[in-house]
């Protein structure tokens, strides 16, 4: 599809996650989730004591940035010491601070390319009360009492959606049209060189009638005195050896 038409933002996947200590540092790209989904309070993901500087975590999701061509499928929240499945990747550190990403928790998620992935994931949302997810979300997990759900939309419904049938149509028109200038083009051009071709053959015999000195016409040099310097008179004899 061409990238010049822009997918509603609904329907695009997210293609990687980080974790920041501070939004203002967050990496080019990247949107950070400042507010939960149910109660619109701060969705920070590290609670620290009362006292203290105040440590701060915040998960940012970029739609834009990653590996090139590929999305994320799989999003899983682990115990610290649990291993990742096969696949995942997991985020241990800040983007801009380099410090421990989580004090009890691990988030690992998984990509794949995004023409052999029947699902991805397009939504992450944080709930800081509620731990049923909204209608078309999945929960995943919690981090320091706040819980995760993803929305993964599919191949399908990517496809049936109306920005993309627009883009499909736009990506198909564009190769018709690509495909007619080019067939045009090359019946141009053929006519062209036929046209050439003749030109210059007509021209060959013209000027072999001149220097032998003959004005007989071209179709009857099987009477023509000359036809031993003539070329026609060569390819009419070429022909008739032929057909004998």
């Amino acid at each position: 599809m061409s990238s010049n038409f822009q997918l509603n933002p609904e329907h695009r996947s997210v293609t990687a996650i980080c974790v920041v200590e501070d939004v203002l540092k967050c990496p080019k790209g990247y949107t950070p989730i400042l507010r939960t989904h149910d109660q619109d309070a701060d969705a920070d993901l590290w609670k620290d004591g009362f006292f203290g500087r105040r440590i701060t975590r915040y998960l940012c999701i970029s739609k834009s940035q990653g590996r090139p061509e590929h999305v994320i499928n799989t999003i899983s929240v682990l115990h610290d010491k649990e291993l990742p499945p096969e696949g995942f990747s997991l985020v241990q550190q800040t983007a801009d601070t380099s410090q421990k990403a989580f004090q009890k928790k691990q988030i690992a998620f998984k990509v794949g390319h995004y023409r052999s992935n029947m699902e991805s994931i397009v939504e992450i949302i944080i709930l800081s009360k509620l731990r049923t997810p909204p209608d078309g979300f999945e929960y995943i997990g919690d981090i320091n009492g706040m819980h995760f759900c993803v929305r993964r939309i599919s191949a399908l419904t990517r496809l049936n959606s109306p920005s993309l049938g627009y883009a499909c149509w736009w990506f198909w028109w564009k190769c018709i049209f690509k495909f007619w200038v080019c067939f045009s083009f090359s019946i141009v051009w053929l006519q062209f060189t036929a046209s050439t071709t003749s030109d210059e053959t007509n021209e060959h015999f013209e000027s072999v009638v001149r220097r032998c000195g003959s004005t007989i016409c071209t179709t009857r040099r099987r009477t023509c005195k000359s036809k031993k310097r003539c070329y026609g008179w060569k390819s009419i004899q070429t022909n008739d050896q032929h057909q004998k």
